[in-house]
């Protein structure tokens, strides 16, 4: 995975995510937001694991992963980071609201295994601001009760979730659309893997 296409804000998210999985080897913090998504290519049908973006990063605010800043400035950096994230992990650039599971244990894998990235990771900060500006974080709590890649894809298939977690979430009411997706997957080696295990 090309990290150099994050944002710096970006690699701090993802760096933290990282501690807080070699912290908390037991917890997963994605639980109840992962579903299975069929995605067709020309050849077979994959069993892909995806969560949906917003649901993403809410679990990482809920587990303490990513905290949102108060100055305007410092949100719209954070925006810029998300979207870079997403950009990186996405099912396809025509969806972008659909993160791949496999996509982001590659990422904290490939983190995981770079001493250096982890040391630099950890000492990114937002764009410093003057004396007189607000203090950087807001604490954001939530309460218990808010608590696909490969060959060429055929434009008119409708892929079917076949399998959902266990724990309810928003994805309990996710619609069904036509995958049309977009022939760069042709290129992404992660994913032809994919295809050469199965």
């Amino acid at each position: 995975m090309n990290l150099s296409l994050l944002k710096p804000i970006g690699l701090k998210i993802l760096v933290d995510l990282v501690s807080y999985i070699s912290e908390n080897p037991e917890n997963n913090i994605f639980d109840g937001y992962v579903f299975i998504q069929q995605i067709k290519t020309k050849k077979k049908l994959i069993d892909t694991e995806l969560i949906d973006v917003s649901d993403f990063f809410e679990a990482l605010e809920m587990f303490g992963v990513l905290s949102i800043p108060i100055n305007p400035i410092h949100k719209n950096e954070l925006e810029e980071a998300k979207e870079s994230i997403q950009n990186l992990v996405c099912l396809d650039p025509s969806y972008k609201e659909l993160l791949m599971i496999k996509k982001i244990n590659n990422v904290v894998n490939q983190i995981n295994g770079d001493a250096e990235l982890l040391n630099r990771g950890k000492l990114i900060t937002f764009t410093p601001l003057n004396e007189s500006s607000p203090s950087l974080f807001k604490n954001q709590k939530c309460s218990d009760s808010e608590k696909a890649e490969g060959d060429s894809y055929d434009e008119d298939f409708i892929g079917d979730e076949v399998e959902k977690s266990k724990t309810q979430n928003s994805l309990s009411n996710f619609e069904k659309s036509p995958m049309k997706m977009n022939e760069s997957l042709d290129k992404d080696d992660d994913y032809k893997e994919s295809f050469e295990e199965g």
